[in-house]
């Protein structure tokens, strides 16, 4: 279970790369791992393919807390001396705020850089006992669910399996189940 990239034009590039540098030139960093500084701007989209969940969209962020695999993001962006800069935090639930969501790949920790998938099926991490072709809503911190509340409803995601499914031989885990991602976002006002 792991997607492969087919950029045209960054080629290859691994979903499970963590980069403490950030964007520039790849292999930019002398003495750093292979990969730092390996992509030329953040929020660059890539598409990748899994051979048991299919096609999937990846966008490379900054996160803005310790994050883990599966857990779900709320994109924050803030102005700095004159610079928007756009970071990832575990999704708080904030009713009707419509701002866009993911699902994290890689986990790291604060103003490091990696993966988020915002389309395709995506492992994601669930509370309760979904079922396929269900309803998402939040749940907890970067948690999601199919026990319905108002106003925290994932727009453009439904689970696809249940709850530690077998995906490719391998179960993915309790706490953990296949959600459809088709660019998410959170609920927003309804009036």
């Amino acid at each position: 279970m792991a997607y492969t990239s087919y950029d045209p034009i960054l080629g290859t590039v691994n979903f499970t790369d963590v980069d403490p540098v950030g964007p520039g030139p790849y292999g930019l960093v002398t003495g750093g791992p292979l990969g730092a500084g390996r992509q030329s701007f953040y929020l660059e989209e890539v598409r990748g393919n899994d051979g048991n969940l299919g096609g999937g969209t990846f966008q490379y962020v900054k996160f803005g807390a310790t994050l883990t695999p599966g857990q779900w993001v709320q994109f924050v962006d803030t102005v700095t001396a004159g610079q928007i800069v756009t970071t990832v935090i575990a999704w708080t639930g904030t009713a009707i705020t419509g701002q866009p969501l993911g699902v994290v790949v890689t986990g790291g920790t604060n103003a490091q850089w990696g993966w988020v998938q915002v389309q395709g099926n995506a492992i994601a991490a669930v509370s309760g006992s979904p079922t396929a072709n269900g309803p998402v809503y939040w749940q907890a911190a970067g948690v999601v669910s199919s026990t319905p509340v108002a106003s925290k409803q994932v727009v453009n995601a439904q689970f696809a399996s249940t709850n530690n499914v077998v995906i490719g031989g391998a179960a993915i885990g309790a706490g953990f189940a296949i959600v459809q991602l088709n660019r998410p976002y959170a609920q927003g006002a309804i009036t």
